[in-house]
């Protein structure tokens, strides 16, 4: 800017070099298009070297300071704004790598959880296998008592035989006797097979049960897991999703904030592997779960199989006991025989000793000539009253042989493979003790209920088409199903029971019944069993799967027959 000129001119009297030097160094200013610059006093050049130009214009001054100001604070502002979004991304930067930690630290627990549970299972699996071999030991050291019990009750029957020998008269008697009690003995060790069956069956089946707790107590602890890692992902989701926002937001960002954001953009890439890690994992337990409930599907079948087996057991077991009790009747009957027999003989001899002793009194005087006499007598009393002693004996020595007659078509029923349905025998009344408020309140009905009428109401149930009803080892109690599907029930003695093993193409087993329910494809229908001890219902329908709450319906009316025809079971009916 030009300097105004100077007011006081130096006047010419003063010499041209009176000018003082600057020493300061400062540019003095001047007009640009002036050749002489004008000399000024030394005041005035004191009074610039003190104050520096901008001052002699406060506006500009006023306006420069301001404008710096305000560059300054909102440069300030800027970087606060910027370190204030710093923090807070720290702080969320922290707080995710903490909830990746403790995800982490989650997922080797549940990890150690089903390393402990398979452990656990492989301990119990273990200890069933040595249990089992600790049975077929005591099994084998059980077969070698038998055998010498057996080889003891052999020397006693020689024995007994060598004595009874002795004795003509009861001969036939005392072989009968020996061969019922070699019957006895058989059946005797029979049953103690059976028990020894029932008994390992029982064994197998607590087992069995002790190995499913464990699984189910599993099952239920990774379901815990299971669910709490779906609630981990849905975090973790959430926190990517709040992630991509500030992401956003943040498009727009310094070179730092950029580094910042690459540097989250990896840890995000880590987060989302360990969420596929995770989802594997879940998958995976997915995979177990199905598995396990597999086994356990399979386990309760094997469960019903076996409750099977223990009632044709038990029935087996019943009618050995008819027979050994048949059989211990039989020897009775022999033994008071025999007895009766032994009583009369001596009996007999007596008398006879008693007639020789009054024969020798009496007749003593004639002791040579009726001497030859006197002996013949006696031998003839004894042989004479001979076949009385085996009459009695020969006469109810049939008896036994009428017992085995009746016999043999008991041991003869398992050559009859299968028996049809019995039809003609008449229906059994229902039990006079039996309530039928459960059945009434099933079907919302008030009619009179027996077989029949069950039969009709099952029938009307959703999805079912056709029903019958069967008495265990006896005849049909109601007929709704086909001729063609009769066929189906021809089993040997007409033990229905022996119909879940014995149907093919089994669909499903439902579990937690009253009864063991089963479904089986036959042809394009389903045939569904139900069984209660003594009442068998089946069922028609086209689904393979019953209707929701229809098995357990199911189940109801099974119990619910066996209450209306209670132990009526005719085994008679089966042999005939």
């Amino acid at each position: 800017m030009a300097e105004a000129p100077d007011p006081h001119p130096a006047s010419p009297s003063e010499p041209e070099n009176a000018h003082p030097i600057n020493t300061t160094g400062e540019l003095q200013l001047g007009s640009s298009t002036s050749s002489v610059v004008p000399l000024k006093p030394a005041e005035d050049t004191a009074s610039r070297v003190e104050t520096p130009w901008f001052h002699m214009e406060p506006d500009i001054t006023r306006a420069v300071i301001s404008k710096a100001e305000e560059e300054l604070l909102s440069s300030l502002s800027a970087l606060m704004r910027n370190r204030v979004e710093n923090e807070k991304l720290q702080r969320q930067m922290t707080a995710s790598m903490q909830a990746i930690d403790d995800a982490k630290k989650e997922h080797l627990a549940i990890k150690n959880q089903i390393r402990s549970a398979e452990e656990e299972l492989a301990t119990r699996v273990k200890e069933h296998e040595s249990l089992r071999d600790e049975v077929a030991q005591t099994q084998q050291k059980l077969q070698a008592e038998r055998s010498k019990h057996i080889e003891h009750q052999e020397a006693w029957f020689k024995t007994r035989q060598e004595l009874d020998a002795s004795r003509r008269n009861v001969q036939s008697a005392t072989s009968e006797l020996g061969e019922t009690q070699e019957t006895g003995r058989l059946m005797k060790s029979q049953v103690a097979e059976l028990k020894k069956e029932l008994t390992r069956l029982l064994g197998e089946r607590e087992s069995m049960l002790a190995q499913l707790r464990p699984i189910r107590e599993e099952l239920d602890q990774r379901l815990s897991a299971r669910e709490a890692v779906i609630e981990q992902v849905t975090v973790l989701h959430q926190h990517v999703q709040s992630l991509t926002d500030e992401k956003n937001t943040l498009s727009k960002a310094t070179p730092e904030q950029i580094s910042e954001r690459s540097q989250l953009q990896k840890e995000l890439e880590q987060t989302r592997e360990e969420f596929s890690q995770l989802r594997r994992e879940a998958d995976r337990l997915r995979s177990d779960h199905g598995r396990l409930t597999a086994a356990k599907h399979d386990a309760g079948a094997e469960l019903s199989d076996v409750q099977g087996r223990l009632t044709s057991l038990r029935f087996t077991h019943a009618e050995l006991l008819e027979r050994i009790y048949q059989s211990q009747q039989t020897h009775n009957d022999l033994l008071e025989n025999v007895k009766q027999a032994s009583e009369s003989h001596h009996d007999l001899l007596q008398k006879i000793d008693q007639a020789k002793q009054t024969l020798d009194v009496t007749e003593r005087p004639r002791g040579q000539t009726v001497s030859p006499v006197a002996e013949p007598v006696p031998t003839a009393a004894v042989r004479e009253p001979e076949p009385p002693v085996v009459a009695p004996v020969a006469e109810e020595a049939p008896k036994p042989e009428e017992t085995h007659k009746t016999e043999p078509p008991a041991h003869t029923e398992p050559v009859e493979t299968e028996l049809p349905l019995f039809l003609s025998h008449p229906v059994p009344p229902v039990a006079a003790s039996w309530d039928s408020y459960v059945l009434e309140s099933e079907f919302f009905t008030e009619d009179n209920l027996d077989a029949a009428k069950v039969a009709e109401l099952v029938s009307s149930l959703p999805g079912i088409e056709h029903s019958l009803i069967v008495q265990q080892f006896g005849p049909m109690l109601a007929d709704r199903f086909p001729q063609r599907l009769h066929s189906l029930f021809q089993v040997p003695r007409r033990d229905y029971s022996l119909l879940y093993d014995r149907l093919p193409n089994k669909v499903r087993d439902y579990q937690n019944l009253n009864t063991r329910v089963s479904t089986y494809q036959i042809g394009d229908e389903f045939l569904t069993l139900s069984g209660a001890k003594d009442v068998f219902l089946a069922i028609t329908h086209e689904a393979p799967i019953l209707r929701p709450g229809v098995p357990e319906k199911i189940a109801i009316v099974a119990e619910e027959l066996r209450k209306m025809y209670p132990g009526q079971a005719d085994r008679a009916v089966g042999v005939a």
